[in-house]
């Protein structure tokens, strides 16, 4: 079995004021979104409205596009979905905060004879933008629980990463 590998190959730096093509191209995959929905049924008008709105040429958003096949973020069985790399990379684009101002929390004591799956789930959490509280203890106010649980099995960890949902007291 191929283990996935978390990387900060897989992080681009976003400003929050524009997404890259990459995260457009992404967006667009992920269910029942407006974007894709547009796909979905008007393919053309989906990469003119796409063009139009992000700001890159078509021609960039197409060669976008095929790097994402290539890089193994979008599979393609009878229409494109996106991979779990895929859903990774676009995660902080699309995450919703926590409900009452929470904040989910991430609690790890991975062992030595783990360091590189270690090294894999700090790089996720970076990507992910959550902010490092001590060693070990991660938080984000976004709802990423679906994507560290997918880590979580993937790497095989579940026996040292915790998660909570916590608000501060005072």
């Amino acid at each position: 079995m191929r283990q996935k590998v978390y990387t900060n190959s897989m992080n681009t730096k976003r400003s929050d004021k524009s997404l890259t093509a990459m995260a457009y191209i992404l967006k667009a995959l992920v269910p029942y979104t407006e974007q894709n929905l547009l796909l979905a049924f008007h393919p053309s008008k989906f990469l003119s409205d796409l063009e139009r709105t992000s700001g890159y040429s078509r021609q960039t958003l197409k060669q976008t596009y095929l790097r994402a096949k290539k890089q193994r973020m979008i599979s393609l069985d009878t229409t494109p979905r996106l991979t779990a790399k895929g859903r990774q990379y676009v995660q902080p684009f699309i995450a919703k905060k926590l409900a009452g101002g929470g904040n989910l929390m991430v609690i790890f004591d991975i062992p030595q004879d783990f360091s590189d799956q270690r090294r894999q789930f700090r790089n996720l959490l970076r990507h992910l933008e959550f902010a490092q509280t001590q060693r070990s203890v991660w938080m984000s106010p976004n709802d990423h629980v679906d994507c560290i649980r997918e880590a979580v099995r993937d790497l095989h960890l579940g026996d040292w990463v915790q998660l909570y949902e916590a608000s501060k007291i005072e």
